[in-house]
C-alpha cells in the first residue's frame, strides 16, 4: 500500500467428492425417523455420487485469506491476520465407513462381563452356529452410519502481533493468537447406547436388534486463545537466546457419556496446556584465540572454543477425566463419578501417592451416570533441562575431531505420567509411572578429513 503497510488479500476454495466405493460393496443404515429407510440398511440404488456415497456435496468451502504488516516506527513492526480452513482430508482413515457394514463386512461382538452386566458367552460352549453368518444380523454391530449433510471441518484462525527491535540484534513480540473450529469429527460415536436401567441391555437401545452402531458426527468444536510473548538475541558476541512463553485456555465439544444424545459438552481440551516456558541458548565462552578473555597461552588452549546449548522447558499439566468401574449404570461405554467439591489439591499438597481428593469423587447411584464434567483434573507439569558442551579439536590442517557431551534430563527430575483415575478403585490418585527416564548423560566424537 505504501512504505510502511503491507497488505495480503486472497481466497482459496476446496472441494472434496464424498467417498465412493468402486464396486458399490457398501451399506449404510437409516437413523433418520422421517425416512421410509429408518432402522435398515439402505444399498447402493445409483450412479450418482449421492447415491454411491449417502452424503450431500460439500461446494461452499471459500477459505478468505487476509494479513497485514504496519512499520510503526523503524523498529516497531504490528502484524495481524485471519484466514478459515477446512479439514479437507480423505474420510478414508476413519474407523466408521459404509464399506464396513454387512455383508461387506462382518463385525462380530460378544459382550463381556467389561462391557455389559453379565457375559453372553462361555468359552467351554463355543461360539454359536451363526457366529460368521453375514445374513444373520440380530444383536451384531453396524460398523458405520454417515449423515447426509456431512460438512468438513471449518477452522477460524487469527493473530495480531507486536514486535519491537530493541539494542543490538534483539527482539521482543507480544502475540494474541485465537482459533476456533466447528464440524469436527467426532469419530465412531456409539448412537445405539442402551440407556441406563436394569436387566438386558437390548431392549433399552434405540435399535434393538442391533449391538453397537458406529457413527461419525460432525459436530464437534475446538476453541483455542493464547498470549505468547517471545524474547529473542541473535547470534551476536558470542551468544544467542531464544525464550518464550504461552498463557492459553483450550476448549473443546464433545459426545457426553450418554452417546445418545447429540449434542457436544463443552470442557477443557485434553490438550489445554495454559502456561509454558522455554528457553534455548548457544553460547561460545568468550575464551582462547579472537576471544575476549585468555586469547593465548595453555590455558587459552584448554578452555578455548567450548559451546555451550541448554535448553529449559517448563510446564503445567494436562488434564484428565475421573472414572468408575463396575458400570453402575449398566450401559455402555465409559462412566465418570458423582463430583462433590473441586477434586484438584494445591501444588503444595500433591505427591505421587496421592496425586488428587479422591474423597470428594463417589460413585453414581445404581442405572444413572456421573454428574463429573470431562477434563476436570489437573495432570502433572514438567521441568525439563537438556544441555549440550561441545568443541571442535583441530588436529591437522585438514583433520579435525568434533566432540559433544549431552545431557539429557539434566537435573534429574522425575517426570510423572497421569494417576491412576478410577476413583473406585484402591490405586486412585497414585502415580506409577514416568512419562521419560532419569538423567541420561552421552558422549560423541565425529573425525572430519
Amino acid at each position: 500500500m505504501n512504505r510502511k503497510l503491507t497488505l495480503n488479500l486472497g481466497v482459496r476454495y476446496e472441494y472434496q467428492q464424498p467417498y465412493t466405493e468402486q464396486n458399490n460393496r457398501v451399506q449404510n443404515f437409516g437413523v433418520d425417523p422421517g425416512s421410509p429407510s429408518y432402522g435398515s440398511f439402505i444399498p447402493v440404488s445409483g450412479n450418482g455420487v449421492l447415491a454411491r456415497s449417502f452424503q450431500r456435496r460439500d461446494r461452499n468451502n471459500f477459505s478468505p485469506r487476509i494479513g497485514f504488516a504496519l512499520m510503526a516506527t523503524p523498529k516497531t513492526v504490528l502484524r495481524s491476520g485471519y484466514g478459515i480452513f477446512y479439514d479437507a482430508v480423505s474420510q478414508m482413515p476413519y474407523g466408521s465407513r459404509p464399506i464396513q457394514n454387512p455383508p461387506f463386512y462382518l463385525q462380530v461382538d460378544i459382550p463381556t462381563a467389561n462391557s455389559a452386566a453379565t457375559s453372553a458367552l462361555r468359552v467351554r460352549d463355543g461360539f454359536s452356529p451363526d457366529a460368521l453368518n453375514p445374513r444373520v444380523l440380530t444383536r451384531r454391530s453396524i460398523a458405520a452410519v454417515w449423515s447426509y449433510v456431512f460438512p468438513e471441518g471449518m477452522t477460524h484462525q487469527w493473530n495480531i502481533n507486536l514486535q519491537r527491535n530493541l539494542f543490538g540484534n534483539t527482539v521482543v513480540s507480544g502475540a494474541y493468537v485465537g482459533t476456533n473450529t466447528a464440524h469436527r469429527r467426532l469419530g465412531a460415536v456409539s448412537i445405539n447406547q442402551p440407556k441406563p436401567g436394569p436387566g438386558a441391555l437390548n431392549p433399552r437401545r434405540l435399535f434393538p436388534n442391533y449391538s453397537d452402531i458406529s457413527m461419525d458426527i460432525p459436530i464437534g468444536t475446538n476453541n483455542y486463545q493464547g498470549l505468547e510473548l517471545k524474547f529473542e538475541r541473535r547470534f551476536t558476541r558470542w551468544l544467542s537466546v531464544i525464550s518464550g512463553y504461552t498463557w492459553s485456555k483450550t476448549m473443546a465439544g464433545d459426545i457426553s457419556q450418554d452417546q445418545t444424545v447429540w449434542a457436544p459438552e463443552k470442557a477443557r481440551s485434553p490438550e489445554d496446556l495454559r502456561h509454558r516456558f522455554f528457553m534455548a541458548s548457544v553460547w561460545d565462552l568468550p575464551f582462547g584465540n579472537g576471544r575476549r578473555h585468555l586469547s593465548s597461552g595453555p590455558i587459552a588452549q584448554i578452555l578455548g572454543g567450548w559451546q555451550i546449548s541448554p535448553i529449559v522447558t517448563l510446564q503445567t499439566g494436562l488434564p484428565f477425566t475421573p472414572a468408575v468401574t463396575d458400570n453402575p449404570a449398566n450401559t455402555t461405554g465409559g462412566i465418570r463419578p458423582d463430583r462433590l467439591r473441586d477434586g484438584n489439591l494445591p501444588h503444595s499438597g500433591r505427591t505421587p501417592e496421592r496425586w488428587f481428593d479422591v474423597q470428594v469423587f463417589a460413585v453414581p447411584a445404581a442405572f444413572r451416570f456421573g454428574n463429573s464434567g470431562n477434563f476436570i483434573l489437573n495432570g502433572p507439569g514438567l521441568v525439563n533441562a537438556d544441555a549440550t558442551i561441545a568443541r571442535t579439536f583441530a588436529l591437522r590442517e585438514r583433520l579435525r575431531l568434533d566432540f559433544r557431551a549431552e545431557f539429557f534430563n539434566l537435573l534429574n527430575e522425575a517426570q510423572f505420567l497421569f494417576p491412576a483415575a478410577v476413583v473406585n478403585q484402591p490405586t486412585a490418585g497414585v502415580i506409577s509411572q514416568t512419562a521419560k527416564s532419569a538423567r541420561q548423560i552421552q558422549f560423541g566424537f565425529k573425525l572430519l578429513f
